[in-house]
C-alpha cells in the first residue's frame, strides 16, 4: 500500500529581492526545513528557466519556489512540472478569463505568448532529498518594459486584461490549486495531473517543430507519456518520447 501524503502547510517567506528564489529555498532545504517552505520576492537579480536560460524578474511580476521532499517513486516524480503548468493555467482561466494554454514541458503562453514558466529543480543533501518548485508569471509588467527580444513573444496578464494583479491573491491561488494537483500524484497515481496535462497542452494532435542538442526536424505531436514525455511520431513513422527538447507549433506560411 503506497502511503497518501498529508495536505502540504505551506510557510511564506518574502523579500524584496534576491538571486533566485531557487536559491533561496534550496539553502533553507539544506537547513532541515520541512515541506511546504514558500519564498516569494518582489525581484530576482538572476532568476532562471530551463536550460540555464534567464527569467527576467524585474518588479511587477509573481516569482516564488515551493519546497518538496515528495514520498514518489521517480515515474511521478517527473509529473510535478505538469502539475504545477496546470495550477497556473487553471487560475488564469478561471479568475482572469484567459484561454491559458500549456506549452511543452514548463510554459504557460496565452494567445501565443509566454505568460509564465515552471523550473522544478531537485538535489540531495544532508537531510535527504528534495525538489524546489520555481515559478514565474509575468502579472503587471508592461510589454514594453522587457528586453527587446523578448517582447515579440512574452505576454503578461496586465497587458492580455487591461487589470492590476493582485499578486498576494494569485499566490494564493495558485498554491491551493497546486497542492490539489500534488496531493493527487499520490493519490492516484498521476492520473487526474496527466489528464489535466493533456488538455491544456494546445500542441497534441499538430504538426511541430523539435530541436534537440543534435538535430532539428518536425514531427506530429501524438500525446503525453505516463512519464510526463511528449511523444512524437516523425516523418518515417516512428514514435520518440522527448524529455529534453525545444518543441514549437508549426506556422503555416500566411498565417499570423
Amino acid at each position: 500500500m503506497v502511503a497518501i501524503a498529508a495536505d502540504v502547510k505551506y510557510t511564506i517567506i518574502s523579500f524584496d529581492e534576491v538571486t533566485s528564489t531557487n536559491d533561496v529555498a534550496r539553502e533553507h532545504a539544506k537547513g532541515g526545513c520541512p515541506e511546504g517552505l514558500v519564498i516569494t520576492a518582489a525581484r530576482q537579480t538572476k532568476g532562471r528557466g530551463r536550460r540555464g536560460r534567464s527569467w527576467h524578474s524585474e518588479s511587477g511580476g509573481l516569482y516564488f519556489s515551493i519546497l518538496l521532499k515528495p514520498n514518489l517513486p521517480s515515474a511521478r516524480v517527473s509529473l510535478i512540472t505538469l502539475a504545477a503548468g496546470a495550477a497556473v493555467v487553471e487560475v488564469l482561466r478561471e479568475q482572469y478569463q484567459l484561454p491559458a494554454e500549456l506549452k511543452w514541458p514548463n510554459d504557460v503562453v496565452v494567445f501565443d505568448r509566454k505568460t509564465a514558466g515552471v523550473l522544478c529543480e531537485g538535489f540531495h543533501h544532508p537531510g535527504g532529498s528534495s525538489i524546489i518548485v520555481g515559478i514565474g508569471v509575468n502579472t503587471n509588467q508592461p510589454i514594453a518594459s522587457l528586453p527587446e527580444p523578448l517582447q515579440a513573444a512574452a505576454g503578461s496578464v496586465r497587458a492580455l486584461t487591461g487589470l492590476e494583479v493582485d499578486n498576494d491573491f494569485l499566490l494564493k491561488q495558485i498554491l491551493a490549486r497546486f497542492k490539489h494537483h500534488y496531493h493527487s500524484l499520490h493519490a492516484d497515481g498521476g492520473r487526474s495531473v496527466l489528464e489535466s496535462a493533456r488538455q491544456y497542452t494546445a500542441m497534441l494532435g499538430k504538426e511541430v517543430t523539435v530541436i534537440t542538442e543534435t538535430e532539428i526536424y518536425t514531427a506530429i505531436a501524438c500525446g503525453l507519456s505516463d512519464q510526463g514525455a511528449l511523444v512524437v511520431e516523425k516523418s518515417d513513422g516512428s514514435q520518440e518520447e522527448l524529455w529534453a527538447a525545444d518543441v514549437s507549433i508549426q506556422t503555416k506560411k500566411g498565417e499570423d
